[in-house]
């Protein structure tokens, strides 16, 4: 694949999430096919990856994956709230995203997505950037509270609403006017953003841009590294990082150092 992008963030999503992804993203840094991660702070096994990635030297590459769709949530109040947990108390992940969030809703989100970003913290890991577990940073009543708990504590890199790839045109406009507002609101993005899938399936101009890539490495049942999103089977992840190789591969960190 050509690319006129000068440089690439290949961001491998779900850190600390399960077992398997967490031993596959830590075997595709050591590969040097990702440049970058994020961690899911209540995923069950952050803390066996932070500490991993403190020994591998991998601090300044680690953003969080903001979850309030999957996992026991960090805080207590959120819990018993049935928009976003179970009658177990577990985050259930059907959530209305064109339903307004009333008082309570918004103090129980900011308290939980700062409760993920202070334990992360807590093990020993900066963050470099923000992007969202099935992208609720993008809701439109979830973004402006996402993004205040962002600003306060001091995050300021954030992931952008998909838009490349195969977009109604419709989606393509609210997707831009999302960008816009996060943009607007201070927070420093790339150019584009989207799956290995939509830079295949796109037609959209990429010469000159800053891209963001996310992949999402696991294991096939035969044990070979995959970009388990994009295809029924998952894609050898090896195939995407060659694919890529032409630009200069970055991470949150260093992207807009000068070359």
């Amino acid at each position: 694949m050509e690319l006129g992008a000068t440089r690439i963030i290949l961001n491998a999503d779900d850190l600390g999430l399960t077992p398997s992804c967490t031993e596959a993203i830590l075997e595709a840094f050591r590969r040097s096919y990702i440049s970058s991660a994020t961690l899911v702070a209540n995923g069950p096994c952050v803390e066996d990856a932070a500490h991993r990635c403190r020994d591998a030297g991998l601090r300044d590459r680690l953003g969080i994956h903001l979850n309030l769709t999957e996992g026991p949530p960090l805080t207590r109040p959120i819990q018993g709230n049935p928009r976003f947990c179970d009658g177990q108390g577990l985050l259930h992940g059907c959530i209305d995203r064109l339903r307004p969030l009333g008082k309570a809703d918004r103090e129980h989100v900011a308290a939980e997505l700062s409760a993920q970003i202070e334990r992360l913290r807590s093990l020993g890991i900066p963050l470099t950037h923000a992007d969202s577990h099935h992208h609720i940073h993008t809701g439109p009543f979830l973004a402006p509270v996402v993004l205040r708990v962002l600003a306060e504590r001091q995050i300021g890199k954030v992931r952008l609403h998909r838009n490349i790839g195969a977009i109604p045109a419709s989606k393509r406009i609210l997707k831009a006017l999302f960008n816009a507002y996060l943009r607007g609101r201070g927070f420093r993005t790339v150019s584009c953003f989207g799956s290995y899938e939509d830079l295949l399936t796109g037609k959209d101009r990429l010469d000159g841009t800053t891209l963001e890539v996310m992949v999402h490495p696991d294991y096939d049942d035969r044990g070979n590294l995959i970009d388990r999103v994009g295809s029924d089977t998952g894609r050898p992840l090896e195939e995407v990082q060659q694919a890529l190789a032409s630009a200069r591969l970055c991470s949150y960190a260093n992207l807009w150092d000068p070359i």
